[in-house]
């Protein structure tokens, strides 16, 4: 497993549940992980005990790039072909049954793709956020767009190589939008970290009930919108706590005056993470249309929790829905979000009457996605 984007904390309770799943699915084999040593290091503290898992370092991809972006065709191709090399020079290319890489960019599916076509072994592109941040950008320059992610996807890729995207519907958005693609995606849902499992409570309707916005506290998540529904509606009976970083270039443009917690200005710990997360009844992510593209981990850290959710209808929830049950409330329009408050301010018991079956959901959603039901699935993908 190879994750050349993410920075030190960058992924960390993800790549923690991914490789104690392929850990317990493959317990004989070797299983290396690679990523630059800011994360190597801060993984090593919660998954150094097992026993067929090794570190290695590599650099970021952004350090290879000589300053340019990762969209150019000649330095992003250039910076790709780095780890190729890496790989070629540190394993037996034939001994290995997967390769995955995490987070990838076009630049390494493009140079991948041909690089692994004649192995014996399989290689997965995991889709973090990359198809999402495609559909809200795309060059202009026909020769980079020639190279970038949505047309890389709609060329398709060889037998033995994989996208895999972490949220139930997600294949159906990325077949709808590169055809060629069908056949090559598997769904493999966003682990839950069992060690962030919290116990499940219930709200006092007699107040304050407390309604979290969760991670990256940014427009591109819906902060805009979740600060002015704290705006309207804080009072002695409803709460309302920004947990997680602000977004510096964008803070002026927020009115926090009514969050009890502001975003924090610096990384936010883990741990610190999950404790005020405790203390929470809601959770409410009021997500644009964009973020239908991609695998919120705000979402994840509500079903560890084990909290129910306020937010955007889109193709994942929809799924997420479809096979689990009601997880909380599914907004189609930002109204939706105002409509809900207004009653949950003036008649929180009818507001909340589903929350039991709500949070019922949730725990069920984070069983099924524990590191021992991921690890079954990937048995079955890899027979």
């Amino acid at each position: 497993m190879i994750d050349m984007v993410s920075h030190s904390e960058m992924h960390l309770p993800f790549n923690e549940g991914y490789v104690k799943a392929v850990s317990l699915a493959f317990p004989s084999r070797r299983i290396v992980f690679a990523a630059c040593s800011g994360h190597v290091k801060n993984l090593k503290r919660t998954i150094e005990h097992l026993p067929n898992v090794e570190f290695k370092v590599v650099p970021q991809f952004d350090e290879l790039l000589e300053g340019h972006s990762h969209h150019h065709p000649i330095y992003g191709r250039k910076a790709a072909k780095f780890y190729t090399n890496w790989i070629k020079e540190n394993f037996d290319l034939e001994n290995i049954g997967l390769i995955t890489i995490l987070g990838a960019r076009a630049p390494m599916i493009n140079v991948m793709k041909r690089f692994w076509k004649k192995m014996p072994g399989e290689c997965h592109y995991l889709q973090h956020n990359q198809l999402g941040i495609s559909m809200d950008w795309r060059s202009r320059n026909p020769i980079e767009r020639y190279f970038d992610y949505i047309s890389v996807l709609k060329r398709g890729l060889p037998k033995n190589q994989k996208l895999i995207v972490l949220e139930l519907g997600l294949d159906e958005v990325i077949v709808d939008i590169a055809p060629a693609m069908k056949g090559s995606v598997e769904v493999i849902e966003h682990p839950v970290l069992q060690t962030e499992w919290l116990p499940p409570t219930s709200p006092n309707l007699e107040g304050p009930i407390k309604v979290a916005f969760l991670g990256h506290c940014g427009r591109g998540k819906g902060f805009d919108t979740f600060c002015d529904i704290a705006k309207k509606f804080s009072s002695s009976r409803l709460e309302f706590y920004a947990i997680g970083k602000e977004n510096s270039s964008q803070a002026a443009d927020f009115d926090t005056s009514s969050l009890c917690i502001a975003p924090s200005k610096t990384h936010l710990a883990r741990e610190k993470f999950v404790e005020l997360l405790r203390q929470i009844d809601l959770v409410c992510l009021p997500l644009p249309s964009s973020v239908s593209y991609v695998s919120s981990g705000s979402i994840i850290d509500a079903f560890a929790a084990a909290k129910p959710l306020i937010t955007s209808t889109n193709q994942s929830h929809r799924a997420i829905k479809e096979k689990y049950g009601e997880f909380g409330v599914l907004a189609s329009e930002k109204t939706d979000f105002y409509d809900f408050f207004e009653e949950l301010a003036n008649n929180p018991e009818r507001a909340l009457e589903y929350y039991e079956k709500w949070k019922e959901t949730t725990i069920k959603i984070r069983e099924s996605r524990s590191e021992s039901s991921i690890a079954c699935l990937f048995t079955r993908l890899m027979k």
